[in-house]
């Protein structure tokens, strides 16, 4: 087989594979990563949420306490994929990336749980009860 065809068969199947699916189904499969946002508002308030990446857009959801909202999706071939959200309570808005390729291929790899209260938006790395990162209501 001669270098052209060979690069042809290696941009198709790296093309034919999907560089990120994302659902909002709950569980997780082999090879996906799932993202769980939890509401922990002990007035029993709602958290809104926004969640996104550069290739799907997961809407807006209302997170009540004691249900989650989770998504999962698969990291991309190039290791970039980064999903952002916004949380919204009581006028008040946190931006942050639930997400990142980059940052959380190692501190959630298969899920990362986050977590709203009247502080903000924490983020946990798996298997760990503490939070290594906050997001203040602005």
């Amino acid at each position: 087989m001669n270098l052209f065809c060979k690069f042809v068969l290696l941009f198709v199947l790296v093309t034919s594979v999907k560089s990120s699916l994302a659902t909002s189904e709950s569980g997780s499969g082999f090879g996906y990563t799932t993202v769980k946002i939890f509401n922990q508002m002990k007035d029993g308030s709602s958290l809104t949420v926004h969640c996104q990446s550069g290739d799907d857009d997961l809407g807006t959801h209302v997170v009540d306490v004691g249900r989650p909202y989770q998504f999962r999706f698969r990291v991309n071939f190039w290791g970039t994929t980064l999903f952002s959200c916004n949380a919204y309570w009581r006028g008040k808005i946190a931006g942050f990336n639930c997400f990142d390729a980059k940052r959380d291929g190692k501190r959630c790899k298969s899920q990362c749980v986050w977590k709203g209260s009247e502080d903000g938006i924490f983020g946990y790395p798996e298997g760990s009860p503490n939070p290594d990162l906050h997001y203040a209501w602005r």
